[in-house]
C-alpha cells in the first residue's frame, strides 16, 4: 500500500510539472509578451546609444593641446617692472611667441630689441641654465652704442648646448645701479636638434635662406641669418622680404620697428 501511494503521488507531481511547462511556453509565445519585451529593449537601446553619443561629444569638446613642451617664457618685458622708462616698444626677445625655440647650433645666437639708450642702462645680463636651473652661462652683455637690435651668444670656450636637451635663458636689463633694483627681463627655452646627414638642410647649408630654416622650425637659426644678412646688405635701408614674412608669421607675431643696417649690433 505504501509503495502504491508513493507511486500515485509521484505521478501527480509529474503531471503538474508538465502542465506548468505547457503554460509557460504558451505565455512566452504570446504576442503581448513579445511586444512588452520589445518595448523594454527599445527603451534600453536608446539609453545606451545616448550614453555612447554623450561620451563621443565629451571627447570632441575636450581641449586640444598643441604645445610642444608646456614650458613658459616671456617674450616682452612688463612695463610696470623695474626702474626703466616706458618706451614706445618694450624690451623684446625676437623669438616665437611661446618663447620655445629650436636650433641646430651648439652655440646659438639670441637676438633682442633693446629700446633704451646706453645712458639709461647700468647693466645687461644674459643667463643660460639647464633644466635643473644650474647656471651654464652668466655673463654681461656689453653695448657700446645705442643700437636697438642686439645679440648675444654662448662663449666659444664653453661646451655649448647638447642635442635633444632643453635649456632656459634670460636677458635681464638693469636701468639703475642700486643693488635692490628689479630688472626688466625676457626669458624662454631652447632645444638643439641634430640634423640627419641625409637632411636637405645639411646638404644645402651654404645656400640656405632664413626662410629655409624657419620652415623647419629652427627659429634661432632663421632670425640670426636674417639679421646678419640685413647687416651685410649693401642697400640695407629697408628690411628684406624674408623679414616681413618671418617676423609677422603666427609663430612669432612681433610688432617692432623695421631693422636697418645701422640699427643692428652683433656681439
Amino acid at each position: 500500500m505504501i509503495k502504491l501511494g508513493l507511486g500515485i503521488f509521484l505521478a501527480m507531481i509529474s503531471l503538474l510539472m508538465a502542465l506548468l511547462s505547457i503554460e509557460v511556453k504558451a505565455q512566452m509565445s504570446s504576442p503581448n509578451l513579445t511586444s512588452k519585451l520589445g518595448n523594454n529593449l527599445s527603451l534600453v537601446q536608446p539609453k545606451l546609444a545616448a550614453q555612447d553619443k554623450h561620451t563621443e561629444v565629451e571627447a570632441e569638446e575636450e581641449p586640444l593641446d598643441f604645445s610642444s613642451s608646456g614650458r613658459s617664457g616671456q617674450q616682452t618685458a612688463g612695463e610696470s617692472r623695474g626702474n626703466c622708462p616706458q618706451m614706445n616698444f618694450p624690451l623684446t626677445a625676437i623669438a616665437p611667441k611661446d618663447n620655445v625655440s629650436k636650433t641646430s647650433a651648439s652655440h646659438p645666437r639670441w637676438w633682442f630689441y633693446l629700446p633704451y639708450d646706453t645712458s639709461q642702462i647700468s647693466k645687461i645680463e644674459f643667463v643660460l641654465q639647464d633644466e635643473e636651473r644650474k647656471d651654464l652661462v652668466r655673463k654681461s652683455v656689453v653695448v657700446t652704442e645705442t643700437l636697438p637690435y642686439i645679440s648675444t651668444t654662448i662663449p666659444r670656450h664653453d661646451l655649448g648646448i647638447k642635442p635633444d636637451r632643453w635649456y632656459r635663458w634670460y636677458l635681464k636689463v638693469y636701468c639703475l645701479e642700486e643693488k635692490d633694483t628689479v630688472p626688466l627681463f625676457v626669458s624662454g627655452w631652447v632645444q638643439r636638434i641634430t640634423l640627419d646627414s641625409k637632411d636637405d638642410l645639411l646638404s644645402q647649408e651654404t645656400s640656405l635662406t632664413p626662410t629655409d630654416y624657419a620652415q623647419q622650425g629652427l627659429w634661432l637659426d632663421a632670425i640670426d641669418l636674417l639679421l646678419k644678412t640685413q647687416v651685410s646688405r649693401a642697400s640695407a635701408s629697408k628690411p628684406s622680404q624674408a623679414w616681413q614674412t618671418i617676423i609677422n608669421s603666427p609663430h612669432i607675431d612681433l610688432e617692432l620697428p623695421l631693422p636697418k643696417k645701422t640699427s643692428i649690433a652683433i656681439e
